[in-house]
């Protein structure tokens, strides 16, 4: 009779299944289903530490893991970071929902004050699918988030929790990329909204941080395309008179311009990517003259995009006392 694989010793069962982890976190996933044992094997701790999330896509389907304990709830409590990153993000779109069902109740109530009469009575009980969407969104963002409130009574199964909601989010302020943060923008704002209100200076000057920094990444972003375009266009060009003259043209015009005018930083990203593009289409033969304009452009914009990151990184840090403030 062959032997099974939950025949092996256990230490050998665990050193396998730390592999499977570290394969994807949809792979542990998976082992889960298989039986009692790899359920308890995937759910051990260092297996959990190690697995990889890197294929685990969150936008558009955060409500998906809003599991107090689901995979990437334990793996974070565990210490993995890459899961306490992405619960940071969870949390803050949880806010975010949180803020909005109450504004909506809020307004809902008022609504109903000053505007219902007899006549509406029967069609008021009836909710729209907007409401109930909201209301739904709202009471899982609302269980989800009452694991991570310091005056919880929290879950004994996991009794090492010490994760708060503002120790996650913090931690994710700490490690996101200026793109992160630029998508988690109106979640940000939301989340501080609901946990600690607006209005005083204090939190005008964070918004201001926040919106701040995401200028500062309008300006990456602009760059980024415009080097994916360069790098693609770089040995099918050719340049003419005319258009090395326009090219010098636009140089001038771009950095003799105030560094903060973010707008015109992208408008002028973009006039170069046109050039760029209309040059594809003329010419098919490499000019070491036109490279050379463009390359040295290209440097300028390169040196620009560094002090723009060093900046966005200065905010970072001055932002964090601010944080640790609010919140202790």
């Amino acid at each position: 009779m062959g032997t099974r694989i939950t025949d092996l010793n256990f230490d050998v069962l665990k050193y396998i299944m730390l592999f499977v982890a570290q394969s994807g976190a949809e792979n542990l996933a998976r082992a889960v289903s298989v039986c009692r044992m790899f359920m308890e094997l995937a759910m051990d701790k260092d297996a959990l530490k190690a697995a990889v999330f890197d294929n685990v896509r969150l936008s558009g389907r955060y409500e998906l893991f809003q599991q107090i304990n689901g995979l990437i709830s334990r793996s974070a409590h565990a210490g993995n970071m890459t899961a306490q990153y992405m619960l940071a993000k969870i949390i803050l779109v949880s806010s975010s929902q949180l803020l909005e069902m109450e504004s909506k109740a809020a307004y809902s109530n008022s609504s109903s004050k000053n505007h219902f009469s007899a006549d509406q009575a029967d069609e008021s009980k009836v909710p729209n699918d907007d409401t109930l969407a909201v209301s739904k969104d709202g009471t899982l963002a609302s269980s989800f988030m009452a694991e991570f409130t310091m005056n919880q009574s929290y879950n004994r199964k996991l009794s090492s929790r010490s994760l708060y909601h503002f120790e996650l989010v913090k931690l994710f302020w700490r490690q996101c990329s200026p793109h992160d943060l630029s998508e988690m923008r109106l979640h940000f704002n939301r989340y501080f909204m609901y946990y600690v209100g607006s209005g005083g200076e204090r939190d005008l000057i964070f918004f201001d941080f926040i919106k701040n920094m995401c200028i500062l990444d309008d300006y990456l972003k602009a760059f980024e395309e415009l080097e994916k375009l360069r790098n693609r266009l770089k040995d099918e060009v050719r340049v003419t008179g005319e258009l090395e003259k326009e090219n010098k043209e636009m140089n001038e015009e771009l950095f003799g311009q105030n560094e903060g005018s973010n707008n015109a930083f992208v408008r002028n990203c973009q006039t170069l990517g046109g050039i760029l593009v209309g040059l594809r289409n003329e010419r098919r033969e490499v000019d070491a003259e036109f490279e050379a304009v463009v390359h040295a452009q290209f440097d300028e914009f390169k040196n620009f995009s560094k002090k723009i990151a060093a900046v966005f990184e200065e905010h970072r840090v001055r932002v964090v006392p601010i944080f640790d403030n609010i919140f202790r």
